[in-house]
């Protein structure tokens, strides 16, 4: 007579590691991090172990709830290779729950052998109830090999284009950005190319990530989907896609994050609370980032959606208008703080210090070229000379020094004198937000105008957009940098990150590596290399890497320090004045409490000149256009002064300046 099976297996997690990172006096993972719920893992020779997370319910208690007894059951974890058809591993357990328990989880590390030569090896994992014989749960795992695969997940799949759809309508419209409703059903969809020959009648499982602005995340595993064949060019197209339903807490700009095998490969940015823009991110704006924050993501979709919009403002000329009017007005107004201005030159943002507190930290590439203006125009360092930035007073009188050094030279030169050489790579140790970029550009400026350089153009570039699709495609993509930099500089920002030294296998050392060849290459001195990133980190790097250490002389490292509140509210103040506000008399009061508050509990991660700017443009200028909305008559000076009541306090938990590595 069968016997009743008063468990169930509620949930099983699977993580392939190697024999190194088990606990050897418990035998349970405790050292490597959570387990997930993929079925897919890229393994080498050395992960020999599969360590299972197991969480079981009391049925008994939920069939006789009356019954509050403990229980006491033995359980099987089998491990069978379909290649061998054979069971490779066996492991009991008992599973123990206490008077009046629902559930009981449980984690076991088994050692199992295995075929290394099989592209795919797969492992079915059956759980029993040793009771009653019946089988309480199951799963079975594809292990993927890297000799036929690669370390680097990039190499199996290669995202093409990614959107947000409505799920339930008869058709797929692509989308950039919403305006949705609570409780609406949203998909997101990333369009697939498979990088490798042979599909072995199984095409690795992918996983989708969204991370929300509320910080939460939510994950899920699926295969991908063939959309049609292309008799043309003789191949499948392919997506992978997820559904959503939009809770009230997480609507805002949100992270859509493409993964294989447990690494992320591709990534896009999609709003749900506007504004409406049709289409699909193609190949060239997806990539994946890293230490993804909410704060960053906005700022990063601002800047991306800002290159699609074509706005233009309404220069009215009455003092009051009517309700239409005002409408229009409002609407250019809320789309001013959202940074939209595809009217004003590229160049100009680093007019009145904009540039300097708000540096390129996703790691676009931003290139200026002090040739750009036509005659009848003047360049912004041109227009704002280096002496009337705020702060930046050491670095001020080094660059000062530095300068006179150049036209010394310059002037030896062309007397027919010998002259010396003049150090070009430098290091700009700082917080972000502290002008890096913008002095950057004045050195361009300083040495294409004594004839060091020939143009005197930055590029700017992270981490994350010197890495390669593929694994040593690294220092490719550093060449092309350097070939884009010739005859200005190439600012490498957070340039730590490329230095891991508890990562022997981490790509960072080829740009590196590439980078010491190039410096070594003394026929080419026409670009300059900057490496920039907080103090501490980069002082790391500085000492471990001769070669950078003998190329960057100490007269070449510039300290940008924190700006002091008073030199915030001097930022503060030159942003409204630049761009049609003021601030009333208690409103300049509070926006002080504001930054007295914030200096006194800042961490090294604060923002600074770019905090005032991302105060501005995304707490202060629209509480003010939702305060002046409800009014009946409007004026010009309700248009353009800032009320107390538009600043707002610091709150305890926000986070003053997360960090974001984007590709684009």
């Amino acid at each position: 007579m069968k016997r009743n099976a008063y468990i169930s297996l509620s949930k099983l997690q699977v993580k392939v590691i190697d024999n190194l990172s088990i606990n050897p006096s418990s035998h349970e993972s405790q050292s490597f991090g959570p387990l997930d719920d993929r079925n897919d893992f890229l393994t080498s020779e050395g992960q020999n172990t599969i360590a299972l997370a197991m969480e079981f319910t009391n049925e008994k208690l939920l069939s006789k709830p009356q019954s509050q007894t403990g229980m006491r059951r033995s359980v099987s974890v089998s491990i069978f290779d379909e290649s061998s058809e054979k069971i490779i591993a066996r492991h009991c357990l008992n599973v123990c729950f206490s008077q009046g328990r629902l559930t009981r989880r449980y984690t076991m590390d088994i050692p199992v052998e295995r075929n290394h030569t099989d592209y795919i090896h797969r492992l079915r994992i059956i759980i029993r109830d040793e009771g009653s014989k019946e089988i309480i749960g199951k799963r079975t795992i594809n292990l993927w090999n890297v000799n036929d695969f690669g370390q680097n997940p990039a190499s199996i799949y290669q995202a093409t284009s990614g959107f947000l759809s409505l799920t339930d309508t008869d058709h797929i419209v692509p989308y950039l950005s919403v305006d949705a409703k609570e409780f609406e059903t949203h998909t997101v969809r990333f369009s697939i190319e498979p990088l490798f020959d042979k599909l072995y009648g199984q095409m690795p499982e992918l996983e989708i990530k969204l991370h929300y602005p509320d910080g939460s995340t939510e994950s899920s595993v699926c295969r991908p989907q063939q959309d049609r064949y292309d008799f043309n060019r003789s191949e499948s197209q392919w997506h992978a896609e997820t559904r959503f339903i939009l809770q009230p807490q997480r609507m805002g700009v949100t992270y859509a994050e493409l993964r294989c095998m447990g690494i992320p490969i591709s990534g896009f940015l999609f709003s749900t609370i506007g504004p409406e823009y049709f289409g699909e991110w193609e190949f060239e704006m997806l990539d994946y980032c890293t230490d993804y924050s909410p704060a960053d993501g906005l700022k990063r979709f601002q800047e991306l959606t800002n290159e699609l919009t074509n706005w233009s403002s309404n220069d009215g000329s009455d003092d009051t208008m009517d309700k239409v009017d005002f409408d229009s007005r409002l609407n250019e107004f809320i789309a001013s703080s959202l940074g939209y201005h595809p009217e004003e030159d590229d160049e100009d943002v680093n007019a009145d210090n904009d540039e300097d507190y708000d540096e390129d930290i996703d790691g676009d590439e931003t290139v200026t070229d002090e040739n750009q203006p036509s005659d009848n125009e003047k360049s912004p360092e041109e227009e704002i000379p280096l002496d009337r930035l705020v702060g930046l007073e050491k670095v001020k009188a080094k660059l000062d020094i530095y300068e006179k050094i150049v036209q010394f030279n310059s002037l030896r030169r062309k007397a027919g004198l010998m002259e010396l050489t003049t150090p070009l790579h430098a290091m700009f140790l700082g917080s972000p937000g502290t002008g890096k970029s913008t002095v950057a550009k004045h050195i361009g400026k300083i040495l294409a105008k004594a004839g060091i350089l020939s143009k005197g153009h930055v590029i700017i570039k992270e981490r994350s957009t010197l890495l390669g699709q593929n694994y040593h495609a690294e220092s490719e993509k550093t060449i092309e940098a350097i070939k884009a930099a010739q005859g200005g500089i190439l600012l490498i920002d957070e340039a730590y990150q490329l230095y891991q030294p508890n990562d022997p296998r981490d790509p960072g050392k080829f740009v590196i590596e590439t980078l010491l060849t190039a410096l070594s290459d003394e026929s080419n001195r026409d670009w300059m290399l900057i490496l920039a990133g907080y103090p501490e980190p980069m002082r790391r790097m500085f000492e471990m890497n001769p070669g950078f250490k003998s190329r960057i002389p100490e007269s070449n490292i510039y300290h940008f320090e924190d700006f002091t509140e008073g030199q915030l509210m001097e930022i503060a103040e030159n942003y409204f004045t630049d761009h049609g506000f003021r601030l009333s008399e208690k409103a300049a009061t509070a926006m002080s409490a504001h930054l007295t508050e914030i200096c006194g509990r800042r961490s090294k991660d604060f923002g600074n000149g770019r905090y005032i700017k991302n105060l501005i443009e995304t707490e202060i200028i629209p509480h003010m256009a939702v305060r002046i909305s409800s009014a009946e008559v409007f004026t010009i000076e309700a248009l353009t002064v800032v009320e107390e009541s538009d600043i707002p306090m610091p709150r305890p938990d926000k986070a003053l300046r997360p960090s974001i590595g984007f590709r684009a």
